[in-house]
């Protein structure tokens, strides 16, 4: 096929496009369609040539947030040598609350 050439695409392709999330915005659809013209021998591009992957799913569970609390609150006390007044301030928190969560955590 040239460069002029007109490709079709079947509904399911133009649903599967429109669903996307399109994390990379404009860059990444116009890569997509181009991997997809190459791949098309009929021009007919169909979904399976799009190629598209499913979006991350964010894990929104407390298990999650709760190990990066704990790993943040960590590192913190180790860069103000377990000075917790520093150390709250640092986080944006009360003195009471990181006594809190290193309660918590079983870091106190």
């Amino acid at each position: 096929m040239s460069s002029s050439s007109v490709f079709r695409s079947p509904p399911e392709a133009c649903d599967a496009l429109a669903a996307h999330d399109w994390p990379g915005n404009v860059r990444e659809l116009r890569n997509i369609i181009e991997r997809a013209t190459i791949l098309c021998e009929d021009g007919w591009i169909r979904s399976e040539e799009l190629s598209l992957s499913p979006s991350p799913t964010p894990q929104v569970d407390g298990t999650d947030l709760e190990a990066i609390e704990r790993r943040t609150i960590e590192r913190v006390m180790r860069e103000t040598p377990g000075n917790k007044v520093h150390a709250s301030r640092k986080l944006g928190i009360s003195r009471m609350q990181l006594y809190n969560r290193l309660r918590k955590y079983g870091l106190a």
